[in-house]
């Protein structure tokens, strides 16, 4: 899509592919250069979690020792490209709420001022995975996932599936969050300029707490309902 200049090898991971997409920002290695692209949303956010500052806020998050230190930096004898999973998306970046919100003004602005360009994004949001239910042809967590692109989600509006609203007629792209205790969303509407970002945990028992129309949770639901109330 004209953002990567030379197609990474097989054995380079995730992260490594993100480094060469970002290569402009003049970073060259890990993982300076994820700072360094989190940085062009002006974002305080981190991936290690010794460079957080305020880090009591988040350590309902972090495993830490006997000591109730922070446990060994996992980044001390990494070498690029060994073990993409230390940057993972299991809560491997710290950021609150606020900072994805900035980030959130970026994926539905017209300013071409991120990390990467305007068009980049729209390629990345293009339907490359749709779920067939027929086919079987991947996991669709529970009928939530309908659609992906290049890592971002756009949902279908499909009842009991990843319908926003119970009325229907809404369509989102980005991100869900649902691991350790943790549900969260970075949804967006670039047609319509808004978007959401929430972040739940502590919940009470999942199973008596499923959405009534959507494969969402009943508490995102309710948050997503009363978004979409608020900017009618």
């Amino acid at each position: 899509h004209g953002m990567v200049q030379k197609c990474p090898s097989h054995e380079e991971s995730k992260q490594n592919i993100v480094k060469r997409i970002f290569s402009h920002s003049g970073c060259n290695t890990d993982p300076t250069c994820l700072d360094c692209y989190i940085a062009a949303l002006i974002l305080n956010a981190k991936y290690k979690k010794v460079d957080v500052r305020d880090i009591a806020k988040i350590q309902m998050h972090l495993k830490l020792d006997q000591k109730n230190k922070l446990a060994v930096d996992p980044f001390t004898e990494y070498k690029a490209g060994d073990n993409g999973s230390l940057f993972s998306p299991q809560g491997g970046m710290r950021a609150s709420s606020e900072e994805l919100a900035t980030a959130l003004k970026w994926f539905i602005g017209n300013e071409d001022n991120g990390p990467i360009s305007k068009k980049g994004l729209r390629a990345l949001e293009k339907q490359q995975w749709i779920y067939n239910e027929k086919k079987q042809n991947g996991n669709n967590y529970g009928n939530l996932f309908s659609s992906f692109g290049q890592g971002i989600q756009c949902t279908q509006d499909i009842p009991m599936g990843d319908r926003i609203v119970a009325e229907g007629g809404i369509k989102l792209c980005g991100h869900l969050g649902d691991a350790y205790g943790l549900l969260s969303g970075f949804l967006y509407d670039v047609d319509n300029g808004w978007g959401v970002v929430y972040a739940l945990s502590g919940t009470s028992n999942y199973a008596e707490n499923y959405g009534k129309y959507s494969a969402f949770y009943l508490w995102e639901e309710q948050i997503l309902t009363a978004v979409v109330q608020a900017i009618k």
